[in-house]
């Protein structure tokens, strides 16, 4: 073996062991999608019980964000047409986050979901959360209505008001693309949910500029925001976020397939964690990414991002985060 290949086997060596370190403790993931936690396997085997052409594997570094959906709905989602295939993926992301030794899930079911499988929300969310308490006991689950733009462009506020009147939701998270999102549908977005005793979370300053997500953040008072990253763009985003002591629940895996970073020794955690604002460590799209969020912190100790101590801190904020 060469030197290059002896180097590679050591750095293999310690990245392996720093995953078992922190698989070893118990975390939060504050930032996943329910029906997208799983591995790839699962969709993979989803399809040879339907008699479905398997799913494709994702690139590596999707082009935009535009292809990424496109991906999703293509490969992924396509599968997922009855509440029987549902709840086998969300057993597959639910042994996933144990496995991983996730004791804190806070985890979103998108609002299309209830149309495409024709069942009411009271007891299609009822029975996703009795599976997950039977499977995974362990688990502290907090279940959130997924809110995309383009949900707001063509359906409206209906099936949300009917989805946190069931009562199963705790929070509300806004995702889809950035740049299609409409400051009067979020404010009646914001007015709907005001009325339930739920939290709001948003995606944002990840597609489009700081300032332009900080307008959004602004207009939406989130009390949590998933991504954040391009906030370093933005001195008054940044102070505002320190300030208030808003979370970011950062997944770096995804923002470095999403070409939105380059690598995890680049990625703008740092700098968020040095401007004194609260960072956790999240899944994101397991099945898509393919890395857990025990992996992620490896990876950040490798890459020389952060010490052991302050990945436990980092580890520490998703656990004590409200």
């Amino acid at each position: 073996m060469d030197s290059a290949g002896a180097e590679a086997g050591h750095l293999q060596r310690v990245f392996t062991s720093a995953c078992e370190r922190f698989r070893a403790l118990p975390k939060a993931d504050l930032h996943c999608h329910a029906m997208l936690s799983a591995p790839f396997e699962a969709y993979s085997q989803l399809a040879y019980e339907c008699r479905e052409r398997p799913p494709r594997l994702p690139p590596k570094v999707f082009c935009s964000f535009g292809e990424f959906e496109d991906y999703l709905g293509r490969e992924l989602l396509r599968l997922l047409n009855c509440v029987e295939a549902r709840e086998q993926i969300f057993t597959a992301a639910l042994r996933q986050m144990e496995a991983d030794r996730i004791v804190r899930v806070q985890c979103s079911f998108d609002a299309f979901m209830r149309e495409r499988v024709g069942v009411a929300w009271d007891p299609l969310m009822h029975n996703m959360r009795k599976l997950a308490r039977a499977l995974v006991p362990s688990i502290e689950l907090e279940m959130e209505l997924g809110i995309s733009h383009e949900y707001l462009a063509f359906k409206g506020l209906a099936e949300v008001e009917a989805a946190l009147a069931s009562g199963e939701f705790a929070g509300v998270d806004i995702y889809g693309d950035e740049a299609a999102a409409n400051p009067d549908q979020l404010r009646d977005l914001i007015a709907c949910v005001k009325l339930y005793p739920v939290y709001v979370k948003l995606h944002c300053a990840e597609q489009v500029s700081g300032e332009q997500a900080y307008e959004h953040c602004m207009l939406v008072q989130p009390d949590a925001i998933q991504h954040g990253t391009r906030a370093i763009e933005a001195p008054n985003f940044m102070a505002y976020l320190s300030e208030r002591q808003i979370p970011l629940h950062l997944a770096p895996a995804s923002n470095i397939a999403l070409g939105v970073n380059m690598d995890y020794a680049t990625h703008p955690i740092r700098a968020l964690f040095d401007a004194g604002i609260r960072v956790t460590i999240a899944s994101d799209d397991y099945a898509v990414f393919g890395v857990s969020v025990s992996e992620q912190y490896a990876h950040l100790l490798c890459s020389g991002v952060f010490s052991l101590e302050e990945l436990d801190q980092i580890r520490l904020n998703g656990l004590t985060s409200s």
